[in-house]
């Protein structure tokens, strides 16, 4: 079902297409995810025009989320700038490079919140280690919705809704001191739930599930293990079986041992071990720290059935569940066994140093009530999970739209912590065709590259500052820093990797070269009218371009000392260098 009321004309806001889609969705999702009752968000139509659209080689070029060389994350452009705190903020990221927006409005709210966590790095450091408590707030809840889950995953979204409350009520004391608008309008979309956060906390065991998982009392698939004593702290069932247990007990008396003389060491071994071990605790310490995972206060139900398993048991003696007797007495310093036999009518099965076993009926019946009534509590615990399971999906898209703002607020803040690490600087973003960019760096290769314009020719850099310039776009408008000391960029629609193209030309006839270039210049300049950076060693080209009202020639330069010799400046200027070869060919010879 819808998780709430469409209040609008479906057929007005989607195509044909996009209802045939949804259309086809609903039936599939039905068909795979049978017997779940799903709160369903209402479709948002995606305007292209919001974004800037990046296709899958472009992706793959600019390394944007995947290096080329091992198509790993290593060495992309997210593996760089990734500082997130959360599994979901860093999906959120993902999806961000991959379609930055072209909503000025959007991007300077973004940039408002990094620049206000820039502004407050105390507020940034409290934020972040918050944060480290919401996890994966979306998965999680979608786990309990879908009916896979274990108390665990309750208190782990209990964990993740009070944090929620807690980065809210930070955030509110800080924008008291210094008000933000963006902040505030960010702050104000967190909803806080208090309601379930009370549920889960008065509802859930959590020091008995912290002993639990201490213990691995968890199966595979994350289900608790039966509570139902089977004595698996006992010694090895195999070890246990293959005791020569006697069978002659009238033949036996006083502290007699009633196993028989040829018992191994280790059997004996195994005596003291159990005897040291086993029955450490009495069964009413048992049946208090049974492994509930509902306070047993928690519903009236809960708390009959716990007073009615306190009136079955007694300190002086205990009671166990055994593998191969089923429930068996164990009773200290039992001076003749004949005289338990005959008091209590029981059977003496088996004894340790200061303990013997006995089966007595009346206490096996009482055993058989006990699992009855712990059967019952498990079953009413069940039911009370399954009605904060039901709560919970009741508030999944209220958890899922306090998960968004988290995200944007994990973003925001390893963005913060990303200017501050390798000095970036906030753009300025406008609706022109410009795009001045001063000390621009690339962000993954940083660490190797001089700051620059430009680098000289033949000897490396070009590439690099051409894609740099791309991805300083891409960074510009997912409302992060870039890696320059200053920059101004219209709002780029597009990026194609075509248009990102090394020394068209390259590897045919000086004069094929030349024709293929300047058709390509002409079609850029003329048809395509898109902004381009267009890196070449044809000298003649710019004779060619005089007309061309929109196209400027920038090159590389060198400083020449008094002795002739030379060195590099790594900055363009206005103009053309057309001697750079013989200066190059004279230094090399």
């Amino acid at each position: 079902m819808s998780d709430s009321q469409i209040d609008y004309d479906v057929n007005q806001i989607f195509s044909s297409d996009e209802l045939k889609a949804s259309a086809v969705l609903i039936p599939y999702i039905n068909t795979n995810l049978l017997g779940r009752t799903l709160k369903i968000q209402p479709p948002i139509s995606i305007n292209l025009n919001d974004t800037m659209i990046i296709d899958a080689t472009t992706l793959r070029s600019l390394e944007i989320t995947t290096s080329m060389r091992d198509n790993t994350k290593k060495g992309s452009l997210l593996h760089a700038i990734r500082r997130t705190k959360t599994a979901s903020g860093a999906r959120t990221l993902d999806r961000w490079l991959c379609f930055p927006t072209t909503s000025i409005n959007i991007i300077n709210n973004r940039l408002n919140l990094v620049e206000y966590f820039c502004k407050n790095t105390h507020l940034t450091s409290d934020i972040r280690q918050i944060l480290e408590n919401c996890d994966d707030t979306q998965r999680t809840s979608q786990k309990i919705s879908f009916t896979h889950y274990n108390p665990d995953d309750f208190l782990k979204l209990n964990r993740i809704l009070e944090s929620m409350l807690i980065i809210k009520n930070r955030l509110q004391s800080e924008l008291y001191a210094t008000p933000n608008d963006s902040m505030k309008t960010l702050v104000e979309r967190i909803q806080p739930q208090n309601d379930l956060i009370n549920i889960i906390s008065e509802a859930i065991y959590e020091d008995m599930l912290n002993k639990m998982k201490e213990t691995r009392q968890y199966n595979s698939d994350g289900s608790i293990i039966s509570s139902v004593d089977t004595d698996n702290k006992d010694t090895d069932i195999e070890d246990v079986e293959n005791i020569d247990f006697d069978t002659n007990l009238e033949e036996k008396c006083n502290d007699e041992p009633v196993m028989k003389r040829k018992i191994s060491k280790k059997h004996k071994k195994m005596e003291q071990d159990s005897e040291s071990s086993i029955f450490e605790e009495d069964f009413a310490s048992i049946v208090k720290n049974d492994n509930w995972v509902i306070k047993k206060d928690f519903s009236p139900s809960l708390l009959k059935l716990h007073e009615q398993l306190e009136t079955k048991y007694h300190g002086s003696v205990e009671l166990r569940s055994h593998p191969s007797y089923g429930f068996i007495v164990a009773i200290k310093k039992v001076r003749n066994n004949k005289d338990v036999e005959r008091i209590l009518n029981a059977t003496h099965i088996h004894h340790f140093k200061y303990r013997k076993w006995f089966i007595i009926q009346k206490w096996t019946h009482l055993g058989g009530q006990i699992e009855n009534i712990k059967t019952k509590i498990r079953e009413e615990e069940t039911k009370l999970l399954q009605l904060i399971q039901k709560k919970i999906v009741e508030e999944w898209y209220l958890t899922v739209q306090n998960s968004r703002v988290v995200d944007e607020l994990d973003i925001a803040s390893s963005f913060a912590v990303l200017a501050r690490e390798q000095n970036f600087m906030r753009p300025i973003l406008n609706y022109s065709y410009s795009h001045k960019i001063v000390g621009g760096r690339h962000p993954v290769v940083e660490a190797g590259l001089h700051r620059k314009d430009v680098s000289l020719p033949n000897m490396g850099g070009k590439s690099t500052y051409l894609r740099q310039n791309a991805i300083i776009s891409i960074l510009a408008q997912i409302g992060s820093f870039v890696p320059a000391d200053y920059a101004e960029i219209g709002i780029v629609d597009q990026i194609l990797s075509r248009i990102i193209m090394d020394e068209i030309g390259r590897g045919t006839a000086i004069l094929d070269g030349i024709a293929i270039s300047f058709a390509t210049l002409y079609q850029l300049h003329y048809i395509n009218r898109c902004r381009t950076l267009f890196a070449t060693h044809f000298h003649v080209l710019p004779n060619l371009m005089v007309n061309f009202e929109n196209a400027s020639c920038y090159c590389t330069d060198l400083q020449e000392n008094e002795d002739g010799s030379f060195y590099y400046l790594h900055r363009i200027k206005e103009g053309v260098n057309r001697n750079s070869a013989q200066e190059f060919r004279r230094q090399c010879y």
